[in-house]
């Protein structure tokens, strides 16, 4: 196909042109010639750098945006055309997964994985389904993004779990000095099953930290929870290397605080 007036125009121009287009629009127009395919490539997809995935029982839609504007470009897993613009997209930096436990779309996290992203921060907010789940079928995700984070999060500086507001864990890394923030319920059978395979896949064949800081939200019983922020926050392979451990402030809920440093 011949590429006529569009071969003349500027990439700010056709930059522009494809931000008033969809993604399924912006993919066909790249098939009609090959240098739009690497214009818009250039100058389009290049700006993406965050991707939200969001996950339940009726599918799940894909979004993909740039830091410097708020426009957001959003296409489901219905469409021929999302893995594509997933693969293109080789700049995000920054992951955001919320899936509900009823959610039967696992695939999202495979074809994220072959796309050899090079992440930063990630986030993954699990959220109660429409439908009533067993604690098997809540389970079965479980391994499924241990394995995710294990393979595509080496070198992720920041991530975050969400069960609800008041209940995440969020570990940070800058240069040889970690945070981890636990303000989790307490739930041993999550913990043992979920949180710590998932920290450890996190931090498993990176060198110890310098220097690690706890801080705890936690409702009751600090020193559990202190207990158990521990044991997620470094594999047990890396705690004798552990040179500084420090204690930080605590998040207050509902009148109730533990430890502050």
């Amino acid at each position: 196909m011949s590429i006529g007036d569009l071969g003349v125009l500027p990439p700010e121009l056709i930059r522009q042109i494809c931000y008033n287009l969809n993604l399924d629009d912006i993919i066909n127009l790249q098939k009609c010639h090959h240098f739009l395919e690497l214009m818009i490539d250039n100058v389009f997809f290049v700006d993406m750098k965050t991707l939200e995935a969001s996950c339940d029982a009726h599918g799940t839609v894909v979004g993909l945006s740039a830091p410097s504007t708020s426009a957001q470009f959003s296409i489901t897993t219905a469409s021929d055309s999302w893995k594509e613009a997933l693969y293109k997209s080789r700049r995000v930096s920054k992951l955001s997964v919320r899936r509900t436990e009823d959610a039967r779309d696992n695939y999202i996290l495979d074809v994220i994985e072959r796309a050899e992203l090079n992440l930063d921060e990630v986030e993954i907010t699990l959220l109660p389904g429409s439908q009533t789940s067993s604690q098997h079928s809540k389970s079965k995700i479980y391994p499924k993004l241990t394995e995710f984070i294990a393979t595509c999060c080496r070198s992720v500086t920041r991530f975050r779990l969400e069960c609800d507001p008041s209940n995440f864990i969020e570990y940070t890394l800058q240069g040889t000095n970690a945070t981890l923030i636990y303000s989790q319920d307490d739930d041993s059978l999550l913990q043992q099953q979920f949180v710590v395979p998932l920290f450890h896949a996190l931090n498993e064949g990176r060198h110890c930290p310098s220097m690690l800081t706890l801080r705890i939200g936690w409702r009751e019983k600090p020193v559990m929870a202190l207990q158990a922020a521990f044991h997620a926050a470094l594999p047990r392979s890396q705690r004798s290397k552990l040179q500084v451990l420090r204690l930080g402030e605590l998040i207050v809920f509902d009148g109730h605080c533990g430890l502050l440093e």
